[in-house]
């Protein structure tokens, strides 16, 4: 490597020099100085306004503090953000404001670095169970706590506020998530219930059938263990079989709705030929409308097209 010149050295102590100190730098929120924003949200929250001084203290970049106090200021004004922060945070977790809270959280943590993931957890559980009804909310809690997350906390070169709390949170993650499989598991019964119920109802004597109590089930047993969707798929399957023994074409066609939400391809085939067999059997008696309408049931449309033909 060649020696630097006197000229080039010279030149790179001029741009060292002239090079902005962290005092310098211009704040996002537009304050030059963050010692006055950080004094006005301290002022706010000192008069007892919380949430309009957390407004502002949320905006402070740290590295704007000037002075020379500037560690001591960073250290009040970390203190400060997370105290008045967690105080709210609680205070919507409780009035059932899920989203508000996590969203503080997040900001207490952003600002000051703070450990919250631990409370941004137990804001997503107490969401999931406040609306334990709706799917993409549970759904999305089991994201978070799914293994592979669970692997890359436990193993993530933390900051130093978050590192001893690494093992105990991955252990809180895995019993989260153990609890929103048999949250899961436990609606997806509910609905094969409410199909049970609407099956056996006059409704679905005229063709109503709730295939949609099984699209239901099966959505919510995927979010459960393993074992659950055979629950949904038996179902399916003892619906098909009892329908498709039916000679009537609207029943067949529903048992085939049923053994396609099993995934009962073998069965499918067995009732579109049964249908197919039927159709046959009302051709032969001249019955062509009937014919047709067995033949679509198999799957034969241009069968059907061509004996509705035939007996126009």
């Amino acid at each position: 490597m060649k020696a630097m010149t006197r000229g080039v050295w010279v030149f790179m102590v001029g741009v060292l020099i002239a090079a902005p100190a962290a005092a310098d730098y211009e704040c996002p929120t537009g304050e030059k100085d963050a010692n006055v924003l950080f004094d006005k949200g301290a002022a706010l929250v000192n008069a007892g306004q919380d949430a309009a001084g957390f407004a502002l203290l949320k905006q402070v970049e740290a590295i704007c503090f000037e002075g020379g106090d500037r560690n001591a200021k960073r250290a009040r004004f970390e203190g400060m953000i997370e105290s008045v922060g967690r105080k709210l945070a609680k205070a919507a977790e409780a009035s059932g404001k899920f989203d508000e809270a996590e969203r503080i959280y997040v900001d207490i943590r952003n600002a000051s670095g703070a450990y919250t993931e631990a409370d941004e957890d137990r804001v997503t559980m107490a969401r999931a169970r406040a609306k334990a009804s709706a799917l993409n909310v549970v759904s999305s809690a089991l994201y978070r706590f799914d293994p592979e997350r669970r692997r890359m906390w436990a193993e993530a070169d933390q900051r130093d506020r978050a590192k001893p709390h690494q093992a105990q949170r991955a252990q809180q993650m895995a019993a989260y998530e153990t609890e929103l499989r048999a949250m899961a598991a436990a609606q997806g019964d509910a609905a094969l219930a409410a199909e049970a119920a609407a099956f056996g109802s006059p409704a679905a004597n005229f063709g109503n059938y709730p295939l949609d109590d099984l699209d239901r089930a099966k959505s919510w047993f995927e979010l459960a263990d393993a074992s659950a969707m055979k629950r949904a798929i038996d179902r399916g399957i003892t619906r098909g079989d009892k329908l498709t023994a039916d000679d009537t074409v609207i029943r067949i066609a529903a048992g085939i709705d049923y053994y396609e939400r099993a995934g009962a391809t073998a069965k499918i085939q067995q009732a579109r030929a049964r249908a197919k067999q039927l159709g046959d059997a009302a051709d032969k008696a001249g019955n062509y409308q009937k014919a047709a309408e067995f033949y679509n049931v198999a799957g034969l449309d241009e069968l059907a097209d061509s004996v509705l033909a035939r007996g126009e």
